[in-house]
Formats: C-alpha cells, sequence, structure tokens
C-alpha cells in the first residue's frame, strides 16, 4: 500500500504541475492575442464609441479644440460646441490630431459602422461648399484664412477668399426730442441731424440708415 500511495502522490504532482503549465501557456496566448486584435483598432474606431461625448482634441497647427463629438466620418470628426457656452463647429482631420482627451474605453470596428458613416472628409467639405459660407481654414503651419469652399477634388479643395464687409460710411440720422407740456401732452422738438460712423441704435431716434431704418445717405440742407 505504500508504494501504491507513492505512485499516486507522484502522478498527482505531475498533473498539477501540467495544469499549471498550460494554464500559463493560455493566459500568455490569450495576452497576444489580445493584444494582436487591439492593434487593429483604429483611432477613429475608438472615436465612433466616444460619439455624444465631450472631448478635447489637440490638433496640429491649431492647439486644443473642445467640443462635443457629434459625427465620426472616414478620417474626420465634427466637433459641436457644447451647452456650456457659445462657439463654432470644427470638421477636423484625423490625420492633424496629435491627442484625445475624454474618449471612451470602447470602441466601434467600422464594420458595424453605417455607409453614412462611411462617408470620408471630401463630404463634409462639399456640404461647406454648397452652404456658401463663409469657413475658418486653419492650416498646419499655424496659419489661417478666412474662405469659401468652392469645389473639392479627390484630395484637394478649391478655397477662394471670404468677401470682405463693407466699410462703414459716415451717413446722418434724425434725432427727434420730446417734451411734455404743461397740460400733460407729448409735444415734438425741432429735429436734429446727427453724424452717425457705426451704423447702431441712437438714442431718441430710430435705428439709423446702416441699422435698418430709413435715413439719407447724405445730410440734408439745412432749414431756413
Amino acid at each position: 500500500m505504500g508504494w501504491d500511495a507513492d505512485v499516486f502522490s507522484v502522478l498527482d504532482d505531475l498533473e498539477s504541475l501540467a495544469e499549471a503549465r498550460f494554464g500559463a501557456e493560455r493566459e500568455a496566448e490569450v495576452r497576444d492575442r489580445s493584444r494582436a486584435e487591439y492593434a487593429g483598432v483604429s483611432l477613429a474606431a475608438r472615436l465612433m464609441a466616444s460619439v455624444d461625448r465631450p472631448v478635447a482634441l489637440e490638433v496640429e497647427g491649431l492647439g486644443t479644440v473642445r467640443g462635443l463629438l457629434d459625427r465620426v466620418g472616414d478620417g474626420w470628426c465634427l466637433l459641436s460646441p457644447t451647452q456650456a457656452g457659445p462657439g463654432h463647429d470644427w470638421v477636423v482631420p484625423l490625420s492633424a490630431v496629435l491627442g484625445v482627451t475624454g474618449a471612451s474605453d470602447r470602441a466601434v470596428p467600422e464594420l458595424a459602422w453605417s455607409p453614412i458613416a462611411r462617408l470620408g472628409l471630401g463630404s463634409a467639405l462639399r456640404r461647406l461648399a454648397d452652404a456658401g459660407a463663409p469657413t475658418l481654414v486653419h492650416l498646419r503651419d499655424g496659419s489661417r484664412l478666412e474662405a469659401v469652399v468652392r469645389r473639392v477634388g479627390r484630395d484637394f479643395a478649391e478655397l477662394e477668399p471670404a468677401p470682405a464687409a463693407p466699410a462703414a460710411r459716415p451717413h446722418w440720422f434724425r434725432s427727434q426730442r420730446w417734451r411734455r407740456s404743461r397740460a400733460g401732452r407729448l409735444v415734438p422738438l425741432r429735429p436734429r441731424w446727427r453724424r452717425c460712423r457705426t451704423g447702431a441704435a441712437h438714442p431718441g431716434a430710430a435705428r439709423c440708415g446702416r441699422g435698418g431704418g430709413a435715413a439719407p445717405a447724405r445730410r440734408p440742407p439745412s432749414p431756413r
């Protein structure tokens, strides 16, 4: 009986050693497989899982851009202003992103993307071209220009300088004053003509010509 017990004890030790070695190899295999699978995760996949979250992007040539991640496409993303305050929409190429803060730990593989999410940066630029609105373009060298997107090719876009705002010209507006009579009625006084350079609203008068009201472009003749 003693000899049999020794044999079974040795066999149990060998079985335990084999199980431990198999577990270690299995753990290493799973770790290597997870590392290999995560190596295929793209930045766009991480951002796709972060849609509707506030994020901060470190953009080359611009700096930090903060906003609500509104949309992610093939090679670009759209940031919208948050409810905390006013701001602008940002169309950011992912190739210019140096860092991301606030992204989700998850990722959405490209196979699970909708057909709309597969649209590239050219699609977003064509939307800007259709709108025809002035756009502030930031370049990677740190410079910027205000332009209008005219046409978009496969890997380029044609920009046209935005039209300059018309300069404010001096004009005149009529200021009407009133006084209250002894009977309690408002009696108009003699109107005065004043010169305006800003186009804003004026005390005692309607909005001037540049502000949307009716006013002559030049000073009328003085009353005699």
